[in-house]
């Protein structure tokens, strides 16, 4: 099922926040250094990410034009995805 992509940034927080259909509370599971995935707290299901200070990773970046989000696309399956996370 397709999901529609929606981004909010928070100036105020300097905090980038992508959801995969509506925006809805979620679980933040820290997957690198200040990057989350969201996820829903009933299925698990991944259904967003979250990117702390995108401001100052832009500045680093600036001379390259991009602001690289070093996320990989391989996802956990579900039963190593609980393991994971917290009780």
């Amino acid at each position: 099922m397709e999901k529609i992509l929606n981004y909010s940034y928070n100036d105020k927080s300097d905090e980038l926040n992508i959801s995969f259909g509506k925006p809805k509370e979620s679980i933040l599971l820290e997957v690198g250094d200040e990057y989350y995935l969201k996820l829903d707290p009933k299925t698990k299901e991944i259904c967003g990410i979250t990117v702390l200070h995108l401001r100052e990773r832009a500045k680093k970046s600036r001379k390259e034009r991009i602001c690289p989000l070093p996320l990989k696309g391989r996802f956990l399956p579900l039963y190593r995805l609980k393991k994971l996370l917290p009780k």
